[in-house]
């Protein structure tokens, strides 16, 4: 009998789960495995980075990020002394990962025989790992903004698409094929 309640337990409990519909509003919906990260034109990497970044569909450098908006970057595995080129490719996404990274600040009390940390904004990372035959050194697509930690804001595939602009084209696995 106890078989058989679990068993029941266990059906009615997998029915109630669906499939994840595509709504790319949703800060739930991932980008799928297998869905296609197109560039369209070049982009470049300055000298002694291994990163292009990406606002407001245009190309801006680290200095001009505002971390409190959309933004991502294009990272490569290689360091150089020139400029390097990342040519117009199609690159797939292997993986999808999402991470987050705490931002905590030492807070010193008068009063308290004590240091606390206030941990008041995280940066919600949502990670494409990439892959091209042509140009295996382009690793991932880190598209994120900096929020307060109560928020949980990773980027919906809408505010990746405005971040990226016209230098990227993505076409979602079973979706924009």
């Amino acid at each position: 009998m106890t078989r058989l309640l679990s068993l029941l337990m266990v059906l009615f409990i997998t029915s109630c789960q669906s499939v994840q519909p595509y709504d790319e509003s949703s800060r739930f919906y991932e980008v799928p495995v297998d869905s296609s990260l197109v560039l369209n034109k070049p982009v470049t990497i300055a000298p002694n980075l291994a990163r292009a970044y990406f606002q407001y569909g245009k190309q801006v450098s680290k200095k001009d990020i505002e971390k409190y908006q959309p933004h991502c970057y294009l990272l490569v595995s290689t360091l150089s002394e020139q400029e390097q080129i990342i040519k117009p490719d199609t690159f797939i996404v292997h993986r999808v990962g999402r991470d987050f990274i705490v931002s905590a600040s030492q807070q010193h009390y008068a009063s308290i025989a004590m240091n606390m940390f206030d941990v008041s904004l995280v940066e919600y990372v949502n990670i494409y790992h990439l892959s091209s035959e042509r140009q295996p050194h382009v690793l991932s697509l880190n598209c994120l903004q900096w929020a307060d930690t109560s928020d949980r804001l990773y980027l919906t595939v809408a505010e990746v698409r405005q971040s990226l602009g016209d230098y990227f084209t993505l076409r979602l696995a079973g979706i924009d094929n």
